[in-house]
């Protein structure tokens, strides 16, 4: 959110920014099938960052490598 701030963006723009950029870490760490405990793969999402301020809006592929069921309370948040 700092950094789209700092590159001039409104404060509702970069907000909305940063809400897109987590959840899409958090949909590439479940498509990826990481450990809850390893936390969210904010690293593998950052490309999409870049190219949604160029305006790109490419989508990220996410396949997943070990498929696995969303929790209860997860899966009710997402519906």
């Amino acid at each position: 959110m700092a950094g789209a701030l700092l590159a001039k963006l409104s404060l509702p723009a970069a907000m909305q920014l940063a809400a897109d950029f987590v959840v899409t870490a958090i949909e590439a760490t479940f498509a990826a099938g990481t450990p809850i405990r390893e936390g969210v793969l904010l690293e593998s999402v950052l490309p999409w960052l870049g190219q949604e301020r160029a305006g790109r809006r490419r989508e990220l592929v996410l396949k997943p490598k070990n498929p696995r069921p969303l929790g209860r309370r997860v899966a009710k948040k997402i519906q």
